[in-house]
């Protein structure tokens, strides 16, 4: 209970601040440009709501039913496949700023190592998983 009224002290300090720092301040150009950041965020945090509202019904059926065991049947060209996009994903990363901009720029380079230190991660995961038979 305590902590339930700290969040909600905290969560109305913290709108009550940046309304404060908006209108006191004028800086209503920061918080547009950070509103018009913020708006692709926004369409994949509905995307990822909607597929997990709709995972949920299909984990509780599945549980009500006792089955929650998914059987993937991939073949060996479905993980080359997969490997080919793990390694390509990077290099449009790295290749659109350079048609854009005509270099590569540090950040690029971050950028497409973390999703391919992510996508290398999953798969590994993922592939792991697999039985010989």
């Amino acid at each position: 209970m305590l902590i339930d009224f700290l969040n909600m002290v905290f969560a109305i300090m913290l709108i009550s601040g940046t309304i404060i720092y908006v209108v006191s301040g004028d800086n209503f150009e920061k918080l547009s440009a950070l509103i018009q950041s913020l708006s692709p965020i926004g369409f994949f945090g509905v995307a990822l709501m909607t597929i997990l509202k709709f995972r949920r019904v299909q984990f509780r059926k599945r549980e009500r039913d006792i089955n929650l065991d998914l059987v993937l049947k991939l073949s060996f060209s479905d993980k080359m496949f997969a490997d080919l996009i793990s390694f390509s994903l990077p290099l449009v990363i790295i290749l659109l700023p350079l048609f854009k901009y005509g270099q590569i720029f540090l950040l690029d380079l971050i950028q497409a190592l973390v999703v391919l230190a992510c996508l290398l991660l999953w798969h590994k995961y993922l592939f792991s998983k697999e039985d010989y038979i």
